[in-house]
């Protein structure tokens, strides 16, 4: 029995090196694939929405972060496992890559996600103010300071050590995420849903309002020109060239409004499909919008569902005076394999959830299966 802070960085227990090295590699192969797919989906869209919106920018920082733990950290923790498996030398350095690495990017992901959670209660709070926007050299500074400030954090490690910087890290993760998650779930209950059924009422009666003067006008000068076309007929016995007309003339004896009436069923028809059809375009408006909320929640819950196991593991290990180097070897990698699955499931909900992602990413996949398409068929 030992303190956990006590045990060595390597240990022999081969199925656990196994099981690391098989979950690792699987995470290192999903999580490049799908933020690579990503990154693609953001940087080569033809209409450059990605490119102008903040939070299409810090959402590019944060799938770049998780680019690069998959293709740096997923890959160090392959060849960390496989040769603790095979009882392999296994260099300070290399032990010190994949810890500086997996703390570098998951800090520059933490940064970006609560600069997200910021822009997110502007646009629900201000969202006269998001529209405006931030210019993109101010933009480009705030995305290149997360970077900066990530390496600034690392050097407690130096001097702390892995696992009690592991434990702040994951402590501060942990409380900031809760708070944020708590903040933006009753913002978005009191603040977007209000505001959306506001903003329905208010665009409905506006454009009814507008609609309905129109249609008054094209109404008004319908019945003029009516008017004139019937004082134009003297006489009942006058010669109709349409049998229908002379019918519509016969009925308007007895109830001149009839034909008005019936042009005003087919102005009313309009002017509702009109109204119709501007409500649909708010509703798709307000609908994207919801779903990007709606992600971004998601995204702060996964974030608590992977960082908090981790955290309560790391303050046992942390606290335990007297514990089994086997256990804490075990629970090292645990923590450690949750942290670089985070980087995965994070690329799965925004892929998943952002309709217009998910659009971008369907037509690459539908653009690769059309130009394999004639290879395979040669």
């Amino acid at each position: 029995m030992a303190a956990a802070t006590s045990c060595n960085d390597t240990h022999n227990i081969t199925s656990l090196s196994m099981f690391s090295f098989g979950f690792s590699s699987l995470l290192c192969v999903a999580t490049v694939s799908t933020n690579a797919l990503l990154i693609t989906a953001i940087l080569g869209d033809k209409k450059k929405v990605f490119k102008k919106a903040v939070f299409y920018k810090l959402l590019l920082n944060i799938t770049v972060a998780d680019l690069l733990t998959g293709a740096v950290n997923d890959a160090s923790a392959v060849s960390f496992h496989f040769k603790e498996a095979n009882k392999k030398y296994i260099s300070h350095y290399e032990v010190l890559l994949a810890h500086l690495g997996l703390f570098m990017f998951c800090n520059v992901s933490f940064i970006s996600m609560a600069l997200l959670c910021v822009d997110r209660i502007i646009a629900l709070i201000r969202p006269i103010v998001y529209r405006n926007g931030l210019s993109n050299q101010t933009c480009n500074l705030i995305l290149t300071s997360t970077w900066f400030l990530s390496l600034l954090l690392l050097l407690p490690y130096f001097s702390m050590g892995y696992i009690k910087y592991l434990s702040v890290f994951l402590f501060t993760s942990v409380s900031v995420t809760f708070i944020a998650l708590i903040l933006m779930i009753y913002l978005y209950k009191t603040r977007f849903v209000l505001s959306c059924n506001l903003k329905k009422l208010s665009l409905t009666s506006e454009t009814r309002k507008k609609t309905n003067e129109t249609f008054a006008k094209v109404n008004q000068i319908t019945k003029e020109d009516q008017l004139k076309k019937s004082s134009k007929l003297k006489s009942p016995n006058e010669k109709f060239n349409d049998k229908e007309n002379y019918i519509l003339y016969k009925i308007g004896q007895f109830n001149p409004n009839f034909i008005f009436n019936q042009r005003n069923d087919k102005q009313v028809t309009n002017q509702n499909n009109i109204i119709f059809n501007i409500n649909q375009v708010n509703l798709k408006s307000y609908s994207a919008e919801q779903r990007v909320n709606q992600s971004f929640i998601i995204m702060l819950f996964v974030f608590f569902i992977t960082y908090f196991p981790a955290c309560v593991v790391t303050l046992y290990l942390n606290l335990c005076g007297l514990c089994n180097c086997t256990l804490t070897h075990v629970l090292r990698d645990f923590t450690y394999l949750s942290l670089l699955s985070s980087a995965l499931w994070r690329s799965i909900n925004f892929a998943c959830r952002i309709t217009t992602l998910k659009k971008r990413i369907n037509e690459i996949i539908t653009h690769v299966k059309r130009i394999k398409r004639p290879t395979n068929s040669t």
